[in-house]
């Protein structure tokens, strides 16, 4: 194509006309690239969810959940590998109440409407009873 375009445009013309395409197609990626940050799919969202939570970090704000036996620890993504769990009694245990995050206010864990246990909130399933839900896009 670029060989057709040489042989009819003047050459003077031909570069504007090659600089004018290549602007339009990184303009076009870019355009793509914004609207995929902006937007994500369901399911980057809910992979991003997932890894967060696993991490034990928000998934709205990477804020550490605060939370169980990590209560009043202290990490972020590099050092939660070299983080070791202190031992915990049961009487100590708040895994089981409702947490949202105190950076951002996101709604963290919460009770499931079908078996009344905490569960992780952005997550679509109940990790208790299985129970599904719409996982919310905050």
């Amino acid at each position: 194509m670029l060989v057709v375009m040489h042989e009819h445009f003047p050459r003077r013309w031909f570069k504007y006309i090659l600089i004018l395409i290549l602007l339009a197609a990184a303009a076009r990626l870019l355009v793509y690239f914004i609207r995929s940050i902006v937007a994500p799919s369901k399911d980057k969202l809910l992979r991003q969810y997932r890894d967060a939570y696993e991490k034990f970090l928000c998934p709205v704000c990477e804020y550490p959940i605060r939370r169980g036996p990590m209560k009043f620890l202290y990490w972020n993504r590099r050092t939660l590998k070299k983080l070791r769990l202190p031992a915990q009694s049961a009487e100590e245990d708040t895994s089981g109440d409702p947490y949202i995050c105190p950076s951002c206010s996101a709604d963290l864990f919460s009770e499931c409407p079908s078996c009344h246990a905490v569960r992780p909130t952005l997550l679509p399933f109940c990790d208790h009873c299985g129970a599904a839900s719409d996982f919310a896009t905050s």
